[in-house]
């Protein structure tokens, strides 16, 4: 399992970007939108986030971004992963109800990374 490493931003696509754009800006983390990727360079603690129809709309840029970004895939079905990396392999099962998410890596596969927030935010106490 991978954790977001230092100096590495993150680009990610999600079933729920507007609540993980919340909660990775609860965290610290600079959420932009994809128009960040060619306007301005982005640091080590920047997020970019949207939803699955907006990274759709910017085919091919999410693959791009595999070698300098970690590529997280959150909240997706099989199906949504498969529309996005064009791959067809399974990815690894993620635990329910943590803050696991699939990474699209560099060398085209797909593995667990931890999402950077809170695990028990938004929960009741």
């Amino acid at each position: 399992m991978a954790v977001p490493q230092p100096g590495r931003s993150l680009a990610v696509a999600s079933t729920r970007a507007d609540y993980l754009a919340a909660e990775l800006a609860r965290t610290g983390w600079r959420v932009e939108g994809i128009a960040a990727v060619s306007t301005t360079e982005t640091s080590s603690s920047s997020a970019i986030v949207a939803d699955l129809d907006e990274w759709q709309s910017h085919w091919g840029l999410l693959s791009s971004l595999r070698s300098t970004m970690h590529v997280v895939l959150d909240g997706c079905s099989l199906s949504d992963v498969r529309m996005v990396t064009r791959l067809r392999t399974v990815p690894p099962p993620l635990p329910v109800g943590s803050t696991m998410a699939w990474e699209y890596r560099a060398d085209n596969t797909i593995g667990r990374i931890r999402l950077p927030i809170d695990p028990g935010a938004g929960r009741a106490v």
